[in-house]
């Protein structure tokens, strides 16, 4: 039996996951990066730390993720087509001004503000989502978010 571990750095500008098995024998498969998900990586395998969000009444869906947020939103602001959207990018930032700022809001380049713990809520939920159709496509059973080893780095800022 394999038990499937999901490593997650979530970086200030990059972030990047690895998906893999452990086997009986420790032996170590599987192993995704974010090029495997169809994200656009720098030289390290990382993937851009931004995300665009979209209202839907009350609440904010993921519209994308990484580089693609950031084409999405460029195309949205020469349509002028923002209204409805947040574009979030840098921040881990916001955490770092210490007083001078609110750390439980981010202000985007829409200007709309947005909670920091959901910024980082939906982009976890994505790396998840990736982490586990990965999984299940290839493993010969279907794997639940419960039996994974979840390991998530935490910023130097947060001691």
């Amino acid at each position: 039996m394999s038990i499937p571990i999901v490593a997650i750095d979530l970086g200030t500008s990059r972030s990047a996951m690895i998906v893999s098995e452990v086997g009986e024998e420790s032996a170590v498969t599987n192993i995704l990066a974010p090029r495997e998900c169809g994200e656009e990586v720098d030289q390290n395998g990382k993937v851009l730390t931004c995300i665009l969000l979209r209202s839907e009444g009350d609440t904010l869906v993921a519209e994308s993720f990484g580089s693609k947020a950031e084409s999405d939103y460029a195309a949205k602001s020469v349509q002028n087509d923002t209204g409805d959207f947040a574009f979030i990018k840098n921040f881990k930032l916001l955490l770092h001004e210490g007083e001078k700022v609110d750390p439980s809001v981010g202000r985007t380049r829409s200007l709309r503000e947005v909670k920091l713990s959901l910024v980082i809520a939906k982009i976890l939920e994505i790396f998840k989502l990736r982490a586990l159709e990965f999984l299940n496509e290839s493993c010969t059973s279907v794997v639940n978010k419960d039996s994974i080893i979840w390991v998530l780095t935490i910023p130097a800022i947060w001691r």
